[in-house]
């Protein structure tokens, strides 16, 4: 599904074995068409000039995707279950919340560009972080099999990843002047 797999061969990268996680997060990215970053930056006329858009505004956005990355993933996790009857449903779950989180991610740096102008750059850094990710053999594969204490290792490197990225966007919203 959207968790990548690590290559069994030496020879092989696992950027070319993770073309459904690819197109996973690809469909992911694209399925909203922008729709919650332009929620987010698109005024309430009437309750901006009685007060600044604030934590609130934002807070409901990042609701909106969080649930809009829950529904995606949960509902190819539910078909993946569905059409694999001998699929081990922890590790489903486990792979799915890696996916879903790791989605949520890549959604946020595409708004960050969006909130900073440039969108085609919010773009170019979601896909080249995670392709990134799957290109570099030592931290894929710790971001895989890898645990920090009972957690798998990517719960504490996606919680980092997402309170930095949302620090970041919630600076950039912040920052926006609506005339």
């Amino acid at each position: 599904m959207g968790m990548f797999q690590l290559s069994g061969d030496a020879h092989t990268s696992d950027l070319m074995v993770n073309l459904y996680a690819l197109a996973f997060m690809i469909c992911g990215i694209a399925l909203p068409l922008e729709q919650a970053s332009e929620y987010l930056i698109m005024p309430d006329y009437v309750v901006y000039v009685r007060q600044h858009r604030g934590f609130a505004h934002f807070a409901r956005y990042f609701a909106m995707i969080t649930i809009y990355c829950l529904v995606f993933t949960g509902m190819q996790s539910l078909f993946a279950l569905a059409v694999v009857p001998e699929v081990k449903v922890g590790s489903m779950l486990s792979t799915s919340a890696c996916a879903g989180w790791t989605l949520l991610c890549l959604l946020l740096l595409v708004n960050l560009g969006y909130l900073l102008t440039n969108r085609a750059m919010g773009y170019v850094a979601a896909m080249a972080s995670y392709a990134l990710l799957l290109s570099i053999g030592p931290v894929a594969r710790w971001f895989a099999l890898g645990h920090v204490g009972m957690l798998p290792a990517w719960a504490p490197a996606l919680l980092v990843s997402l309170l930095l990225i949302t620090a970041l966007n919630a600076m950039a919203f912040d920052r926006i002047q609506i005339l």
